[in-house]
């Protein structure tokens, strides 16, 4: 499960961020007003409003494709299974890239009046500090080189026998020293 559950929600982020940036970028003069209905913010009285300038269009468009391809790159790390440092690496420079894009949303939206800015940025913040804790800990739990439970309680009881041996020599020489048994 642990496996599994891990692409999936890192593809689940890659997909979200390419969806975005493509939104910005191929549906012309409205696809930043696209791209905040997707993510639930709404302008005002009037959702179809134009509020970007071509600019301000261009940061978001590249502020969501850098974090899609983060985004891709963790996934890629984690599927290649080459090391978990990398991976756990790129996951985190993925997830810095997705606040930072958020960010920037709430920024511009911010400056733009835009209405369920609020709610909506809480939300998608939420939902990204969950996945990554629970990535996290999935890391945690993974982590190759780790020791578990049960090796450590092997490992106990290991030492606790040698250490009853050793008193039991002891005390058998101490017993024939003194000529007792």
């Amino acid at each position: 499960m642990l496996r599994v559950l891990t692409p999936f929600v890192i593809l689940h982020f890659a997909a979200l961020f390419s969806l975005l940036a493509f939104l910005c970028v191929l549906a012309g003069d409205d696809g930043v007003s696209r791209a905040f209905r997707f993510m639930g913010l709404i302008y005002g009285e009037n959702t179809a409003i134009r509020i970007l300038g071509v600019s301000e269009a261009s940061v978001l468009a590249l502020a969501f494709a850098v974090c899609a391809v983060l985004f891709w790159w963790a996934l890629l790390e984690t599927l290649a299974g080459d090391g978990a440092q990398r991976a756990n690496q790129a996951l985190d420079l993925a997830f810095s890239g997705a606040v930072a894009t958020l960010t920037v949303v709430s920024l511009l939206g911010a400056a733009h009046d835009v209405a369920g800015l609020v709610p909506a940025i809480g939300i998608h913040l939420a939902a990204l500090l969950v996945s990554y804790s629970a990535l996290a800990l999935i890391g945690r739990a993974t982590l190759p080189g780790r020791i578990d439970d049960t090796a450590v309680a092997g490992e106990r009881n290991r030492v606790g026998e040698a250490a009853l041996a050793a008193s039991l020599i002891r005390l058998s020489a101490r017993n024939s020293a003194t000529g007792s048994d």
